[in-house]
This record gives C-alpha cells, structure tokens and sequence, in this order.
C-alpha cells in the first residue's frame, strides 16, 4: 500500500485513505502517518549520562524488588523511607549521598 500511496493522485490518496480507515479502524491522520513513515521518533544527537550513579541504581533496584516491584509511581514515594528501613535492619548499606539522590529523584513524564 505504501507504494501505491506514494505514487497516486491527490483523488485517488483520498479513496485509499478512506478504504484503509474502514479497514484498519485507525484515525485518518494515523494511517497516514503510518503511510508516510513517521512512526519512529527521531535519535538524540547527544544521549545524555547517568545521572545518579551506580550506587543509587543498585539501592533502587534492590528497593523495588523487596516490594514486589511496583509501578515508578508507586515506587517513587518510597524510596527514601524504605532505603532508611532496610538499612536499620541491616539488609542494605546506604550512605546519606545516595539518600539525597533517592530524595531527588522524579517520575518521568508519559509519553504521548
């Protein structure tokens, strides 16, 4: 189909586009940006670096295993007190540098 998007005329785009909407059950705009290659997002021209260290993702991980693994907005609120937890009972070793990252860290925003 996208061959013979491409290489039709303006009329004969917009039978196809109406036939592929019945069919598909996308919106207009969606098939036609699927038709015109514009799914994938464009790479960064620079990837940035870790933020927080090897140290505050080991904690995190640790943290988000001993509670089931639960969803980042979940997880978020809790850190720092259950990092505090373990670290009384002695089941994590936690220093007061990777407890502030823990504080600082923020749920990314959703993807549209």
């Amino acid at each position: 189909m996208w061959g013979r998007y491409r290489d039709a005329s303006k009329q004969e785009k917009k039978h196809m586009l109406d036939d592929m909407e019945h069919v598909t059950g996308l919106h207009r705009k969606s098939v036609i940006r699927i038709l015109n290659g514009r799914l994938s997002q464009k790479k960064r021209t620079r990837e940035r670096g870790p933020t927080y260290g090897s140290s505050v993702t080991y904690v995190v991980r640790k943290l988000s295993k001993a509670l089931n693994h639960p969803c980042a907005e979940r997880l978020q609120p809790n850190l720092v007190f259950m990092a505090q937890h373990m670290n009384s009972h002695g089941q994590l070793n936690v220093n007061e540098d990777t407890l502030r990252k823990l504080a600082t860290i923020s749920i990314s925003p959703p993807q549209s």
